[in-house]
């Protein structure tokens, strides 16, 4: 997922210009999209994302470039909190990436034409056989009741 300057200044609770300045000061380590040439608009994916709100939590105003850099390098961006953080921030639905193909397993896509409404309820109704198999094998039938109960609901309707 990329994401536009706007977008970032909300994650990280700056200016729009504030984010520029700090894509700049930092395009060392920032992918080209995030400094294109004049007339693109920058756009910074993950790994930017996860760079920059290293920068702004953990690193100040004054701190030394290089050693920011070096951090980065260890890959001090990647830390829970921060993936955490720019994981609240990304939507859940998402308009897929544009370079994908048929090997792609990262996730799942839901297009309302590749399914008929008996292909939907049959799918719902195999989700629904598995969980209630599931939660029976772990005896964890209280804890599953409503989902695999939602299932069949949806299965049936």
């Amino acid at each position: 997922m990329t994401r536009s300057v706007a977008q970032m200044a909300k994650i990280l609770g700056l200016s729009t210009a504030d984010v520029k300045s700090l894509a700049w000061k930092y395009r060392e380590c920032l992918t080209q999209p995030a400094n294109p040439p004049r007339g693109k608009s920058r756009q910074f994916d993950n790994n930017d994302a996860l760079k920059l709100i290293y920068i702004v939590a953990d690193c100040d105003d004054n701190a030394d470039i290089t050693d920011v850099l070096c951090k980065l390098d260890d890959g001090e961006h990647r830390q829970d909190r921060h993936i955490e953080h720019l994981y609240l921030h990304t939507p859940i639905l998402q308009e897929p990436p544009a370079d994908l193909d048929e090997t792609w397993r990262h996730g799942s896509l839901y297009t309302p034409s590749f399914s008929t409404p008996f292909e939907l309820a049959r799918n719902y109704r195999w989700c629904a056989d598995r969980l209630l198999q599931m939660a029976l094998q772990e005896d964890a039938a209280l804890d599953l009741r409503s989902p695999v109960l939602f299932a069949y609901r949806h299965a049936l309707e």
